[in-house]
């Protein structure tokens, strides 16, 4: 039988965070103590997720990709963006987390929240290119390149990681 996830602290993002992006702060609407999106936002999914789920995740985030618009290069690289935070919060942040997905203003965002040990700070610089010959580091760094808007929040409590991409129309 498997077992079943750890329940997932969701943070909220720090001012630093919120002040990054206009379309960060467009997505920035999430209640922070009943995890609803607030206002004229509209919740497309909130699910937990285990290794299990990976398959279904994808697929899922996909349609609900394609129902809002998105096309071509943009869904690939939008759907690419969140299923590499998927696969580093099962390998690396403590085997599941937590992920929402909603639409605002004009941006599709997709929030994904884990109880691992947290990024090391080294590793959240965007500009940082991996090297070919490392091990570590370009999952995080192709996550930076396919997103419109993509923040981290990192810390010994976990990791939050924010993506939206902006909506064609």
């Amino acid at each position: 039988m498997p077992t079943p996830p750890r329940p997932i602290r969701v943070r909220p993002f720090s001012s630093i965070a919120r002040t990054w992006s206009p379309a960060i702060r467009r997505c920035d609407t999430v209640n922070e103590v009943s995890g609803d999106v607030v206002g004229d936002r509209h919740r497309l999914m909130a699910r937990m997720f285990t290794g299990h789920d990976i398959a279904d995740i994808r697929h899922t985030l996909a349609r609900h990709a394609t129902d809002q618009g998105l096309s071509g290069m943009r869904h690939h690289d939008f759907v690419l963006a969140v299923h590499e935070v998927v696969v580093n919060v099962i390998g690396h942040g403590g085997g599941s987390g937590l992920m929402r997905l909603w639409q605002a203003d004009g941006m599709l965002c997709c929030e994904i929240s884990d109880d691992g040990p947290g990024i090391p700070a080294r590793r959240l610089h965007r500009s940082q290119v991996p090297s070919h010959d490392g091990e570590d580091g370009r999952g995080l760094w192709l996550i930076w390149q396919l997103g419109d808007a993509v923040t981290f929040s990192s810390g010994t409590g976990g990791t939050t990681v924010r993506i939206s991409v902006r909506l064609p129309g």
